[in-house]
């Protein structure tokens, strides 16, 4: 009765779920890569559907061949026309933009946007100080009767590191544009 095709359908079921449990990696890896192997088939196909497109074994010419030795002298003085008029809206374009750099400076939208981000920040900025100093105030006054003036100075800096970088980049900023300003005039 060992020889019965349900006890033979048994012991290969039995051998190849003791083999899956011995490798479930493998087994794993590979349904993950026939998965992905369809998928990129089934997307193959349908790519290469919706753009009309043949395998290169598949197409064939048909007696196509391209004609790229015969001249078409219309379609060429065409081309060269269009391309002098292309060549005249940029002059004139580059005289347009000539003329309005001689008498307004441009400003770009980032420059506008700069500028409110610097007084976002530094809004932000002093509102965490003072947020910060009320909360603080017997630590401050303590370090007051310790500290020297500069000490005092470096032990804000310490504690407000990031308060201090961006009022910092802040007042960089506003005196390299008084003085881009101050040159200009």
């Amino acid at each position: 009765s060992s020889s019965s095709p349900r006890a033979t359908r048994s012991m290969t079921a039995r051998s190849l779920t003791r083999w899956a449990r011995r490798c479930p990696i493998v087994l794993w890896a590979a349904l993950a890569a026939g998965v992905a192997w369809l998928v990129l088939a089934a997307l193959d196909y349908y790519n290469r559907r919706a753009h009309n497109l043949t395998m290169s074994d598949r197409g064939g010419s048909g007696g196509r061949a391209p004609d790229f030795l015969t001249v078409d002298h219309e379609k060429r003085e065409a081309a060269r026309r269009a391309g002098e008029v292309f060549d005249e809206k940029i002059a004139a374009r580059d005289a347009a933009e000539a003329a309005a750099a001689a008498g307004e400076p441009a400003r770009s939208p980032a420059m506008g946007w700069a500028r409110i981000a610097t007084v976002f920040f530094a809004v932000v900025t002093v509102i965490t100080v003072a947020i910060g100093a009320i909360g603080r105030i017997e630590t401050f006054d303590e370090g007051v009767r310790r500290l020297s003036s500069w000490e005092r100075f470096s032990e804000i800096v310490s504690i407000y590191w990031l308060g201090f970088l961006v009022v910092a980049a802040m007042v960089a900023v506003q005196i390299f544009h008084a003085v881009r300003q101050t040159q200009s005039d």
